[in-house]
């Protein structure tokens, strides 16, 4: 073991070297470079804390943040990096046999989708395939996050970890968002902006619905987390505030579909922690929260509600995304097989459209089924719908014996999230949200688990009967 290190050592040497030798005309590539190699030994001997700093930077929203570009010339974000570091150190460590590979049900429909998406760059109608390929570099990292969780996250304590951190990070940039709220004024949008001029919160993530999706899914957890596990008064204390400020996000983010999402989680998660009284006088609470920023805030709540019962006044925002759907199922039809190349929409959406429909904002479509199958053709959009009926079969999993309690409550808790993701994605691409790729990381973790003690339990009882069996005889 102690020469493998030391080997693993050496490689990264020479490579930290050779980079900052390369870089020695750009200092700041050079420090970037030193880091990289730094995060990559860290990684590779705890590929689990890659996971972990991935996590951490995921309020920082891949689409919307751009550090580094002057350093690696590329249009590259803080959590890309961290991912692409976190997937070496995975990588380095399987090569050293510190880390073991193991297949997971959802893994070969989304092996469908990144493949699907690479070969669509042969037969993309677009002048500009560099276009289309930074977009399935983008989409390839966001389900490298789900392998690198689930590979890495193998054990009860690494899933508990998990649990708290992805809450956590939820709650720190929820508090950004309410921050801006309380102050009027945006800490991370390009240029200067006040909350007159937004009027939505956008948080760490730069974007409302971003923001709203990782407020929602820290709500979840934090919930399910509190009601779920013996906590102390403290942390009892600290979850409830988390899940107080995640709802004020999400009420102030004034993001419909994951009102709608998180309405359902809740209800799953009603269901799954049906025997607790503290739910029903959390539930209380957080309405009364609701009821209360609904009515003394200048935000039109209550209208934005009013639009999810009725299709009368329609905004021009909402017929956007009409025009959009349309625009997509005429992309599906002239080209049914491979799409037109991952993120090609909102480059071609001009060209796509019917000569009757008025100019379109490059914008996708909100609907993760029409954005993929535009974008990838039946190929692409039958490889996600088989990866949804996997989630499903996941999330509605029962172990055969309820001897790990703990494990199973992690299960019901990251279900619950998932359940988050089903419904918000009918109204936007959320296939981009990484913290619900986290979510699934977990929950598969949770499952694999689940599923290894019944066999264990299966197998022992063979055996049990084999040696009966054999006494008798």
């Amino acid at each position: 073991m102690r020469r493998a290190n030391g080997r693993l050592l050496l490689v990264l040497a020479v490579v930290a070297l050779l980079a900052a030798t390369l870089a020695v005309s750009n200092v700041v590539l050079a420090l970037t470079a030193a880091v990289g190699c730094l995060l990559l030994v860290l990684f590779a001997t705890r590929p689990f804390l890659g996971f972990l700093a991935v996590i951490c930077t995921i309020p920082f929203d891949l689409r919307s943040r751009h550090f580094f570009s002057s350093a690696v010339g590329a249009n590259f974000s803080i959590v890309q990096l961290m991912t692409v570091a976190a997937v070496l150190g995975c990588l380095v460590a399987w090569l050293f046999g510190k880390l073991k590979w193991r297949h997971h049900p959802p893994d070969l429909p989304i092996l469908c989708i990144i493949a699907t998406s690479y070969i669509s760059l042969a037969f993309s109608p677009t002048v500009d395939p560099a276009y289309i390929m930074r977009h399935t570099l983008s989409l390839t990292l966001v389900f490298v996050l789900y392998f690198i969780g689930v590979q890495t996250t193998d054990t009860p304590r690494r899933l508990r970890i998990a649990l708290i951190v992805l809450p956590v990070a939820c709650m720190v940039a929820s508090s950004v968002g309410v921050y801006e709220f309380a102050t009027g004024t945006y800490l991370l949008v390009k240029g200067s902006r006040t909350f007159g001029d937004m009027e939505r919160i956008t948080a760490l993530a730069g974007h409302p619905n971003t923001a709203a999706y990782q407020a929602g899914i820290g709500l979840i957890l934090l919930l399910g987390y509190a009601l779920a596990m013996k906590l102390s008064r403290t942390k009892l204390v600290l979850a409830t505030l988390g899940a107080i400020i995640c709802t004020a996000v999400v009420v102030l983010t004034l993001t419909r579909s994951v009102w709608a999402g998180t309405a359902v989680s809740l209800i799953a998660l009603t269901w799954y922690l049906r025997h607790s009284r503290r739910l029903v006088s959390s539930l209380l609470v957080l309405a009364v929260i609701v009821v209360a920023m609904a009515s003394v805030t200048q935000l039109p709540v209550v209208e934005r509600v009013m639009t999810l019962l009725t299709l009368e006044d329609i905004s021009s925002g909402d017929m956007r995304r009409i025009q959009h759907l349309i625009i997509a199922w005429e992309a599906l039809k002239t080209y049914p097989v491979f799409g037109i190349g991952w993120g090609n929409f909102e480059h071609m959406v001009n060209e796509l459209k019917p000569p009757d429909m008025p100019e379109q904002p490059h914008l996708p479509p909100h609907n993760a089924f029409a954005y993929i199958a535009a974008n990838l053709g039946f190929l692409g959009l039958g490889s996600y719908v088989w990866l949804m009926w996997v989630l499903l079969r996941q999330i509605l999993y029962r172990p055969p014996d309820n001897e790990r309690p703990e494990l199973r409550r992690f299960h019901l808790i990251s279900s619950a999230g998932i359940w988050l993701y089903f419904v918000s994605q009918l109204a936007q691409p959320a296939i981009y949200m990484l913290v619900a790729w986290v979510v699934v990381a977990i929950n598969t973790s949770a499952v694999r688990m689940l599923g290894e003690k019944a066999e264990d339990d299966e197998a022992d009882g063979e055996a049990e009967s084999g040696h009966a069996c054999a006494g008798g005889i």
